[in-house]
């Protein structure tokens, strides 16, 4: 669907949805749609990602949506909206009532367009917008803090991406410090920020009292086995967490066993769990499928990438056999060789429940102390996005992941995770009490 027949759908009143991801709309196209879209009363989902509308584009469809009650759902991904582009839909968020989703991703609105927005979805100014998509947007810390004291009083949020922003310890201490007093947030992306170990231990005291969240993401945020040993231990006192996403944070065999303890917890109802890239080895994996023979509650487990090698197989085998949860277990890329593809294979036959088992890139075999292998993931899932379908044109330094599992990112914000992880922060008090793990790293 083109420019063109975009509009007359606008104009004929009829769709319920209408998107033109990259259909080369431009600022001057926007001017014209907008004109359309005042006029529509059917369209509720509205898709114009990579468009290259800048800040005057995005300018004319905010100008739109001051009279348009009828959009739902807007994805502006990608263009490139800047400071201005967000403030312009920041004035928009103060009258329209029907908005409840925004995807903002890859549109360089910076911390003062984090701002922007965190003013006008102060709860007397907006009650309607649950679901804000800011990923890839260079907010930094300064922006995160913003956002943080917004989703402090706001009672409507419900999903946050924050992913891919440049954010440290202090910003994740910011949105750790908003969970405690904030009751409606269901899902936070913290996802490829260098948050650290003092990030990690800020969190963890947050699931303590937070009794809302059910899925936080934090794949590649270097808290490493002393700040995966913070949140884990927060899990056994957390009955809301049911989507937890630690991938590629070097957890180790330590951290397995952490996570292993939590999961054996009565109150713990994780579902689904990512631990790709960790390098937990094979007494890693003797801890996690342990625990798997007992656990009731996890349905999704990715193991990919993690150096389970030959040694490991026994215990995943045995996982297999007695789990009666399991419908989709990953176990790729861990050198188990063929034997232990086959031992594998055979013991998911004696497993009616298990859906999926990914066996791939184990016909090689490593020595008996495997080293760890790189990880290479891609953004993963995050929130249900109108625009998942779609493939963006994404830039090669955004994407290439393989350097941030040696801790050496490259980038505004990120850097060696060690940096991070020894800086020191008193955050007694801050939680409305002191604890024994008040020490967080900023």
């Amino acid at each position: 669907m083109d420019l063109e027949t975009g509009i007359r759908v606008l104009h004929e009143n009829k769709q319920s949805a209408l998107d033109l991801f990259s259909k080369g709309v431009t600022a001057a196209g926007a001017k014209s749609l907008a004109a359309a879209l005042r006029e529509n009363h059917s369209v509720t989902n509205l898709g114009l990602a990579n468009n290259g509308l800048g800040p005057e584009g995005a300018k004319s469809i905010a100008s739109a949506l001051q009279s348009n009650m009828t959009v739902t759902t807007l994805d502006m991904s990608y263009n490139d909206v800047g400071i201005d582009g967000a403030n312009s839909l920041a004035q928009v968020l103060q009258n329209n009532r029907a908005l409840s989703t925004l995807y903002l991703s890859y549109n360089d609105i910076g911390p003062e367009g984090a701002k922007g927005l965190a003013d006008t979805l102060d709860p007397s100014r907006n009650r309607s917008l649950m679901t804000l998509d800011l990923s890839y947007n260079n907010v930094g810390d300064a922006g995160a803090k913003w956002l943080a004291a917004m989703l402090e009083k706001n009672n409507s949020m419900m999903s946050l991406s924050l992913s891919h922003n440049s954010i440290e310890a202090f910003g994740a201490k910011s949105v750790a410090v908003a969970l405690v007093q904030n009751t409606t947030m269901t899902n936070v992306d913290l996802s490829y920020n260098n948050i650290g170990v003092g990030g990690a231990k800020c969190l963890a005291l947050a699931l303590d009292k937070n009794t809302s969240l059910r899925t936080l993401n934090l794949a590649t945020t270097f808290i490493g086995v002393e700040g995966a040993k913070s949140l884990l231990a927060s899990l056994r006192n957390n009955s809301t967490i049911t989507t937890l996403r630690l991938s590629n944070n070097g957890i180790g065999a330590e951290g397995a066993k952490n996570l292993a303890t939590a999961l054996r917890a009565k109150v713990c109802v994780v579902s689904t769990l990512d631990l790709a890239g960790n390098d937990i080895g094979p007494e890693g994996a003797q801890a996690v499928g342990s625990m798997l023979a007992e656990n009731g509650t996890l349905k999704t487990l990715d193991l990919s990438y993690n150096s389970i090698g030959p040694q490991g197989v026994d215990a995943m085998a045995a996982a297999v056999q007695r789990n009666s949860s399991l419908t989709s277990l990953d176990l790729s890329y861990n050198h188990m060789g063929e034997e232990g593809v086959s031992i594998l294979s055979r013991a998911r036959e004696r497993n009616a429940v298990i859906r999926s088992l990914e066996l791939e890139g184990n016909n090689t075999q490593l020595g008996p102390d495997p080293s760890p292998q790189p990880y290479h993931p891609g953004p993963g899932p995050q929130m249900p996005m109108m625009h998942g379908q779609h493939n963006y044109p994404m830039e090669p330094e955004l994407h290439d992941f393989s350097h941030y599992a040696q801790a050496k990112g490259k980038g505004k914000g990120y850097g060696d995770a060690r940096d991070v992880a020894h800086r020191n922060c008193d955050t007694s008090g801050i939680f409305g009490e002191k604890s024994s793990r008040t020490r967080c790293c900023f």
